[in-house]
């Protein structure tokens, strides 16, 4: 009967009943009332939480303190919400913020539910743009910006904005939401660099606040706000002091291969060191094809300005593109930012051509458009490395001989938009073999 009993009750009714006596607080524990409770009203809360060490078990504190104040929270609440937002859980959690802005420990456990559920698990969520009608990006950085030296609330309250401003843009070079800009606009990026600062050696604060900042360096204009106000010495320093943790660096490379489309980045970024600690990051993880990709995606962009480039070939940048291409021939992304890489370092370069043909690139950059002969982006950026290379003589007949012509023929077929571009390396390289016919011994 008393079990019966108990299962009817709110959150605040099981909390202050228990209190009162231990033999309910056991039988509330043993019958996974809260559990119940928690998967009934808020199932996607419940399986957020499941992912927070520090909510081990639905019985922990922290789950028992967040649903008791959502029952605290206003009948509006209940009442009113996106259709979407299925029995306005999301709304709830984002008034538990509202409510609680001086409280740290609340503040660290909402944030970190809105971290979950703004990573897209599924392509029909939509929690990442509810959670920016309700205001929750505000709320966030107003957590931030209220408790400056806690170390929790600054690690999950960038991890939510990492994830609500995660977002990869469709065929027409669109984005799905806007959530960056309005990081930017509510000044996100002095508060993300102030936590940097603030939590040097916290490697969590580190990784979740270069994951930020890679997202938001994401048109000239924010790109620029970062640098200005500090963020590439503050990812070159992250990237210093955590140099064997593969989510800082992978993250810092990502940082800085976006910021590295503008211009005054590039110049800033090789002056804080950055182009030997991404070289570092590449020698130190070579099997890791995310820091791989984004490795070679940084030094694609840093390697179009002159002194940049010739500051990567005389580091050996060359060969730790080519490794990585070599170490993931499976992985169409990093064969896709290899050969970028490789355009730029074989641009106007003699030196460099004839360093990345005797590397064997060439080989490798033929190979990449043989596995993945459906990629466009691979076949696009070999091509274009290839053409760049076949500015040296040796290399033009090398590629001839080693079937270039074959492919530029399939990859007219498969990608018929760039087919012009093709043709127009698959003549060269035809050319090249009419002018050096290899000898008939017969």
């Amino acid at each position: 009967m008393l079990v019966h009993l108990i299962s009817f009750l709110s959150a605040n009714d099981l909390w202050n009943i228990s209190l009162t006596c231990k033999r309910i607080w056991n039988i509330v524990d043993v019958f996974k009332f809260w559990e119940l409770l928690f998967e009934q009203s808020c199932p996607r809360i419940y399986y957020a939480m499941q992912f927070n060490s520090r909510w081990s078990n639905p019985t922990s504190y922290q789950s028992k303190m967040i649903l008791c104040y959502i029952d605290k929270l206003p009948k509006e609440y209940y009442k009113t919400f996106d259709k979407s937002d299925e029995n306005g859980q999301i709304k709830k959690i984002i008034g538990v913020m509202k409510n609680n802005l001086h409280n740290p420990t609340i503040l660290r456990e909402t944030c970190y539910i809105l971290k979950r559920l703004s990573y897209r698990q599924r392509k029909e969520d939509e929690h990442e743009s509810l959670i920016a009608r309700y205001d929750g990006i505000g709320l966030i950085l107003c957590a931030m910006k209220n408790h400056p030296y806690d170390a929790g609330v600054q690690e999950d309250a960038c991890g939510a904005l990492g994830n609500l401003t995660c977002d990869s843009p469709n065929n027409l070079g669109l984005y799905s939401n806007d959530n960056y800009l309005t990081v930017v606009e509510m000044g996100g990026i002095g508060l993300i660099l102030h936590a940097m600062k603030n939590h040097l050696m916290n490697p969590g604060v580190q990784y979740n606040t270069s994951f930020v900042l890679r997202n938001l360096a994401r048109n000239d204009v924010s790109e620029s706000r970062v640098a200005q106000e500090g963020g590439i010495q503050s990812i070159a320093t992250a990237m210093r002091n955590h140099p064997n943790h593969i989510g800082i660096q992978t993250q810092g490379c990502g940082a800085l291969r976006n910021l590295g489309c503008n211009d005054s980045n590039k110049i800033l970024s090789a002056k804080e060191g950055g182009i030997g600690l991404i070289l570092r990051a590449m020698r130190a993880f070579a099997s890791h094809p995310d820091l791989q990709l984004n490795g070679c995606g940084a030094l694609r962009n840093l390697a179009r300005n002159e002194d940049n480039k010739n500051m990567i070939s005389r580091q050996n940048g060359i060969q730790l593109v080519l490794a990585a291409m070599s170490n993931h021939p499976d992985d169409p992304d990093v064969q896709d930012e290899g050969c970028a890489a490789l355009i730029n370092l074989a641009y106007q370069d003699e030196a460099n051509e004839e360093t990345i043909a005797r590397e064997g690139g060439i080989t490798l950059i033929l190979k990449a458009m043989r596995n993945h002969p459906y990629h466009s982006g691979v076949q696009m950026q070999g091509r274009g490395a290839l053409k760049n290379l076949s500015c040296n003589p040796k290399n033009k007949l090398t590629i001839a001989r080693s079937g270039g012509i074959e492919l530029m023929n399939i990859a007219m077929q498969n990608h018929p938009n760039f087919a012009n571009r093709f043709l127009e390396l698959m003549r060269i390289l035809q050319v090249a073999l009419e002018d050096n016919p290899v000898n008939n011994l017969f």
